[in-house]
């Protein structure tokens, strides 16, 4: 989702992002890309402002040095909570397959496995206990590729996919 201050002039239409300053993390980053999938003309899009943490795209809406910045729904609520009454949903994004770990394709596919069971084994979920809270995940399950194929499109302007 999108978010922006709740007071003043916040934008309240998607175009009114054109020319503007979004807090959002570096691009393949998957929510970033569903914003650069909404501003298909590159001479009509907003920027991106680099953020590492959702947090700071919430700190930096506040100063004003971006005008929205995507936040995962979990973040969100976290967020209006500590800033009650600051923050506001502008726009909310369709529904996408959940956060996956992905592994390059020169990894052979005995190692992947091995990668896969580590993860999902008991010290694996341990080990991403921390992680997973940021975005309130009570556990990991196995991926299937299927399910975000039809999000390859976002991959589209992106160099090296």
């Amino acid at each position: 989702m999108i978010v922006t201050k709740a007071q003043g002039r916040p934008p309240t239409q998607i175009k009114d992002l054109v020319g503007r300053g979004i807090c959002a993390f570096s691009p393949p980053n998957l929510g970033t890309l569903t914003l650069d999938s909404l501003f298909p003309n590159p001479e009509r899009q907003p920027y991106t402002i680099v953020i590492h943490t959702f947090a700071e795209g919430v700190h930096d809406i506040l100063a004003g040095k971006c005008v929205a910045a995507i936040e995962p729904l979990p973040v969100y609520k976290h967020m209006a909570t500590a800033f009650p009454g600051q923050i506001r949903v502008f726009y909310k994004v369709p529904p996408l397959p959940n956060q996956a770990f992905s592994v390059n394709s020169s990894i052979p596919p005995a190692l992947r496995h091995d990668i896969v069971a580590a993860l999902l084994s008991p010290k694996g979920l341990a080990a991403t206990k921390g992680l997973r809270d940021i975005f309130g995940h009570k556990g990991l399950v196995r991926a299937n590729n299927n399910a975000y194929l039809p999000e390859k499109k976002l991959l589209d302007a992106m160099a090296g996919f």
